[in-house]
């Protein structure tokens, strides 16, 4: 079963990537496909989806935002990216070795950001350094995480300001969309809402989701799996 997301957030708040443009021609050069397979290198491991929830999931799962999705237009993020004033500024992409799917899919977007005529370089550190340059926009211009899921939106990393520094109204009004809609329907649609925006304000892009591989025994009674494995009163028969 699926299991979370790898995400590709971007910088929102300070230098070239504050050009909403700039960062809409981003999204348009991403392939998706590739991403998720470099980073994972089995199609059977991911499933290439929009969704920042899990698909499956019939409150929140959600294609919403899908018309600027895994498009992989090189020559059209090119053009766009002209249109909107890029002049070849250096675009960063920080990373971390310390997880393999994490740098392979960062290798992945470098070069097809290069190939779409960005000026992108590779910043790579260990963990603990990778997470200081994520927290400050001044040190990143894109970086990628996996997230497990979350059982509602409102949880979700991208929505909040700490996380890649995101501050936009339509945020906020969203998450008050989805907690104070009177009923689910309508809690639905403010997150489907909210789902979009991120992608038309090109503040993140979902890569791929990401299985989880759990193995039991046949001869295994009562175990059962949610959002992770569940051993309550699972038992091997004597």
């Amino acid at each position: 079963k699926t299991a979370g997301t790898l995400n590709l957030f971007f910088n929102t708040t300070v230098g070239v990537m504050a050009n909403e443009g700039i960062r809409d021609a981003i999204m348009m050069a991403l392939n998706c496909d590739e991403i998720s397979l470099g980073a994972y290198g089995e199609p059977a491991l991911y499933v290439v989806n929009p969704g920042w929830c899990n698909p499956a999931d019939s409150q929140w799962g959600s294609t919403a935002g899908e018309a600027v999705y895994n498009k992989g237009d090189k020559e059209g993020a090119k053009a766009a990216a002209e249109a909107a004033g890029y002049k070849g500024e250096e675009i960063v992409l920080v990373t971390t070795p310390d997880y393999p799917e994490m740098y392979n899919a960062t290798l992945v977007v470098t070069q097809q950001l290069i190939e779409a005529g960005f000026n992108a370089t590779i910043m790579e550190s260990d963990f603990a350094t990778f997470m200081e340059r994520r927290a400050d926009p001044n040190q990143f211009s894109l970086f990628i995480t996996s997230n497990s899921y979350n059982l509602s939106p409102v949880q979700l990393s991208v929505l909040g300001s700490s996380w890649a520094g995101l501050n936009a109204p339509e945020v906020a009004e969203g998450i008050s969309g989805i907690r104070m809609a009177s009923s689910a329907a309508e809690s639905r649609t403010a997150w489907e809402n909210l789902q979009a925006f991120l992608y038309e304000y090109g503040a993140a892009c979902v890569l791929g989701h990401y299985s989880g591989v759990i193995a039991a025994g046949a001869e295994v009674e009562g175990f059962d799996y949610f959002n992770f494995p569940v051993y309550w009163n699972a038992k091997v028969p004597a």
